[in-house]
Parts: C-alpha cells; structure tokens; sequence
C-alpha cells in the first residue's frame, strides 16, 4: 500500500505537527506501507495569508504512480 501524508509547514517551526507527521510516517512504514509527507507553506502570522494556504492545496494534482 502506498500512502501521502498532507500537511501543512509553518517556515522555520518544529513543532507539533511535524511530530505527528514524523510519528504517523514511522508508524506506517513499521507496518509495511509506504509513504511519502508532502509539506505545503502555512503563514499563520498574516492573517491576509491563512485563506490562500488553505487555497493552495486545491491547486495541488496529488497522482501516485503505479
């Protein structure tokens, strides 16, 4: 099976959402699956920003190959 975790990056933060990310990665690829993270930029502190970070990820063609 073949897995891509979305999410989101807010720039020059490690936090809880990139432990997780890292946690559930590791947890998968324990179990045989292979995964792939895919990090989209997420500006929180600009409000003006928020909107067109979630925006984004319609705008992403997500297509595993087989």
């Amino acid at each position: 099976m073949r897995v891509i975790v979305c999410t989101s990056k807010s720039p020059f933060i490690w936090g809880g959402n990139e432990s997780l990310v890292e946690s559930l990665r590791r947890e998968l690829i324990l179990r045989g699956v292979q995964v792939d993270v895919v990090n989209l930029p997420f500006v929180w502190y600009r409000k003006s920003e928020i909107l067109p970070g979630y925006l984004a990820w319609r705008l992403l063609n997500l297509i595993m190959m087989v």
